[in-house]
């Protein structure tokens, strides 16, 4: 699932410091939980942390575990036993990021305002800010924050709030929006390829298959014009059955189309 692999990911950029204080509080052994019935190494790591203090690296492979597994709630009640650790931010992401979907919105809230007073600008905080906008407020209103904070945001912000803002309006049902929000990213970042291979997601889903091609041929040549190995591109290009050299024989100023 890619919540499971964001936090996951989230949780092993973060290091190791935290795990180093975690926790008094364990989860239990017996419950059943999203999958985790029958993980007998996570029962065992909670019987042995019922035991001992355990490790740093048995500490680590049990959060680990129980976020690969969707323990979600128990995730969170093992970093929130850490709360007077000192922390990364991208540890109190990660946190944060748990109880807004475990819908302990208050305490994300909390936990946000805190962050963005360290780190007002920070592209992560930022979309995590927008996530949890669309929790707190009304599908419109959540939309016009994050136009306006787009808008306002700063060169280096504007790819990763314009990609959650596009994200946004595909749930909201407003698919044009999101093509206008992809192709003005794809026209303001030149050297970023993200809004091309989210618009060609889209265009994939939609059997768009002239834009899907444009699309693609755009990134892989901005990946080449940047000194960057195009083979991120290529093999995008084939899980969706479009060849290499099927790519390689358009017209090298083809960009994106601008179809809907």
């Amino acid at each position: 699932m890619p919540g499971r692999r964001l936090a996951t990911i989230t949780l092993l950029a973060a290091g190791a410091g935290l795990l180093a204080s975690l926790p008094l509080w364990m989860p239990t052994a017996t419950g059943k939980s999203q999958g985790t019935d029958g993980d007998s190494r996570v029962i065992e790591l909670i019987r042995e942390g019922r035991k001992k203090d355990l490790g740093d690296s048995e500490r680590r492979e049990l959060l680990e575990r129980l976020l690969a597994s969707g323990r979600q709630r128990d995730s969170q009640r093992f970093l929130e036993a850490s709360a007077e650790a000192p922390w990364s931010r991208q540890q109190r992401l990660l946190l944060i990021d748990l109880q807004r979907r475990n819908g302990d919105l208050k305490a994300a809230s909390e936990g946000m305002k805190r962050l963005q007073r360290l780190h007002p600008s920070h592209p992560d905080v930022l979309s995590q800010q927008g996530l949890l906008t669309l929790k707190t407020a009304s599908p419109e209103a959540a939309l016009n924050v994050m136009e306006q904070r787009l808008k306002a945001a700063s060169a280096d912000q504007r790819i990763n709030l314009g990609l959650l803002l596009a994200d946004a309006q595909l749930r909201s049902g407003k698919k044009a929006a999101a093509v206008a929000t992809y192709q003005d990213l794809a026209k303001t970042n030149q050297q970023d390829t993200r809004s091309l291979i989210a618009h060609a997601l889209l265009a994939q889903e939609m059997g768009d298959h002239k834009t899907l091609m444009g699309l693609l041929n755009e990134a892989r040549r901005r990946e080449e014009l940047a000194g960057r190995p195009t083979d991120r591109i290529e093999e995008l290009a084939a899980s969706w059955g479009v060849s290499a050299a099927r790519l390689r024989v358009l017209e090298p100023k083809q960009g994106p189309s601008q179809t809907p």
